[in-house]
C-alpha cells in the first residue's frame, strides 16, 4: 500500500547534493534579515504585500526595481471579424458567460488580434 512504511526502509540511500541544489536548498531557507519565509494567510492591501516582499525578496536582490501606475476604468473591445477562433474556443468561454467576440477587455482582443 502507498502508506506502508516498511517500503520506504527499502529505498537506497539519496546520492550526495550538488552544489546547485545546496544553493537551490538555500534559497529555501530563511531570509537572513532575519524574516522567514513567508507563511502568513492574513489579508492585506496591495501596499502592504509590496512592502512585504520587498522587506524580504528585495533584500536578497530578487526585486531591483518597483513602480506605480495609476488604474483606468476597463475598456472592452470587440474582436475583429477576421480572427479565427475555434468553436471549442468560443464554446468554452460561452460555458462560463463570456461572449469572447464581444465582450474581451480591450488589452485581451488586441491579444488575441495578432
Amino acid at each position: 500500500s502507498v502508506g506502508d512504511a516498511s517500503r520506504l526502509d527499502d529505498r537506497p540511500p539519496a546520492p550526495p547534493r550538488t552544489a546547485r541544489a545546496v544553493k537551490k536548498a538555500k534559497m529555501n531557507e530563511p531570509y537572513d534579515s532575519g524574516h522567514s519565509a513567508c507563511r502568513s494567510r492574513e489579508p492585506m492591501t496591495v501596499d502592504a504585500f509590496i512592502e512585504h516582499l520587498k522587506s524580504t525578496l528585495a533584500s536578497r536582490g530578487q526585486i531591483v526595481h518597483t513602480e506605480y501606475t495609476p488604474n483606468r476604468p476597463a475598456t472592452r473591445e470587440a474582436l475583429a471579424e477576421d480572427v479565427p477562433l475555434s468553436a471549442a474556443t468560443v464554446a468554452a468561454f460561452a460555458s462560463v458567460g463570456l461572449d469572447i467576440k464581444r465582450r474581451l477587455f480591450s488589452h485581451q482582443a488586441r491579444a488575441v488580434s495578432t
